[in-house]
């Protein structure tokens, strides 16, 4: 269940496990790897940015991982696209470079259980 409240923050619950934010985030979202073992998710808490952060499959459930952090404002961020299943490329903002091309930056989770 999401909720908009105060400055349009999104406040969401599951309504199976009672979990929040980390563990759910905001379905509108997600984007799921390949094989959906991870998922980038994100919340926003009104007046700021999204807060976006990795989600890992653990028998069966999502699970927080870690923040995504492009060490940017997070209102930068524009597009992701997975790769495979630990590999993704994201873009941070509309510019282009000298040639008119959009500008991606490559990263990975490492496998670290």
């Amino acid at each position: 269940m999401v909720l908009e409240s105060g400055h349009s923050s999104n406040v969401c619950f599951s309504l199976e496990t009672g979990g929040t934010e980390q563990s759910i985030g905001n379905p509108e979202y997600i984007i799921p790897s390949p094989k959906d073992s991870y998922r980038l998710n994100g919340s926003f808490g009104g007046q700021t940015c999204i807060s976006y952060f990795f989600q890992k499959k653990i028998n069966g459930k999502f699970t927080y991982l870690t923040e995504f952090n492009t060490e940017v404002e997070s209102c930068s961020f524009k597009e992701f696209y997975w790769i495979n299943e630990n590999t993704f490329i994201y873009r941070i903002s509309d510019f282009l470079t000298e040639n008119g091309i959009k500008q991606f930056y490559k990263g990975k989770i490492k496998n670290n259980t």
